[in-house]
């Protein structure tokens, strides 16, 4: 706010949006993060100042390692097996995980000079899962 610029990105999670049992723990102290990132990004933007959420969906993360390569132990099959399994289960448009490089695009966006305009704002990032109109 001192400065008259600022550029703030949480990364929250997709549950945020579309709450999902496997994400019980994790998504609604994420949605509450959500709503009080908007309260204030109405009190900062006139300083110059924005901040917007991602809403990740599934990305490969050493989490996300862990909890499929445990699957994968468990039924003789590799990571990317149990993956590809996910993928087709729950019906990832993409056909994929995301990375870091898809999350990173995004976030480098969200705090350039272009999107100066954008402020209290929450981007899905997860292949086309949980697509809505707003």
């Amino acid at each position: 706010v001192e400065r008259k610029w600022g550029r703030i990105v949480n990364i929250a999670t997709g549950a945020a949006k579309y709450p999902a049992a496997m994400r019980v723990l994790s998504g609604p102290p994420r949605a509450a993060l959500v709503n009080y990132t908007v309260a204030v990004a109405k009190q900062v933007a006139k300083h110059g100042v924005t901040i917007n959420n991602i809403l990740p969906g599934m990305h490969h993360t050493d989490g996300i390692r862990g909890m499929f390569d445990g699957q994968a132990e468990a039924n003789g099959t590799s990571y990317d097996e149990e993956v590809a399994k996910f993928v087709k289960q729950v019906r990832i448009p993409v056909g994929r995980f995301g990375d870091a490089e898809d999350m990173g695009m995004f976030v480098a966006m969200f705090c350039s000079d272009m999107a100066g305009y954008a402020t209290g704002q929450s981007l899905v990032v997860d292949g086309g899962m949980g697509n809505s109109i707003f």
